[in-house]
């Protein structure tokens, strides 16, 4: 598959997801396994990192607050590192890349429902919140 990655400059800071319009990565309920979908947008992050050899990318996972904190934490950890020990799998230099989980505490809307906090918000507004980031670390 062509990717167009000069649509954007790759610098520090940019989530490549957004730049090369990467589909969501998703996984099964309560699962930190590669499903066969998310693999094809992780290759297009390998080949991205094979162009830029220098680059290195913090690949961090987010979840809804659906669930506890704590459970969050560590569910969107484990789907971090298993993001990224599939990249480094493919050859890329585990160097370059690294997985971290974080839960809930990034939420993009207002849709928080930690103890007694009820959320109102739709399904679609948890979805927005269940989100994988490719962040530009380093880039010489």
């Amino acid at each position: 598959e062509f990717l167009n990655t000069n649509l954007h400059k790759m610098e520090k800071g940019i989530d490549i997801a957004k730049t090369i319009n990467i589909n969501p990565i998703y996984f099964d309920l309560a699962k930190w396994n590669i499903r066969q979908d998310a693999a094809l947008e992780l290759d297009k992050i390998i080949k991205v990192m094979i162009e830029n050899p220098t680059m290195v990318i913090e690949l961090g996972s987010h979840t809804d607050c659906r669930a506890s904190k704590a459970y969050n934490m560590k569910l969107s950890d484990k789907r971090a590192k298993s993001s990224a020990a599939y990249i480094i799998s493919k050859g890329i230099d585990k160097k370059r890349i690294y997985g971290k989980g974080y839960g809930e505490s990034k939420l993009l809307n207002d849709c928080g429902c930690e103890g007694k906090v009820k959320s109102q918000c739709a399904e679609e507004m948890h979805a927005l919140n269940r989100r994988t980031e490719f962040l530009i670390t380093k880039m010489n």
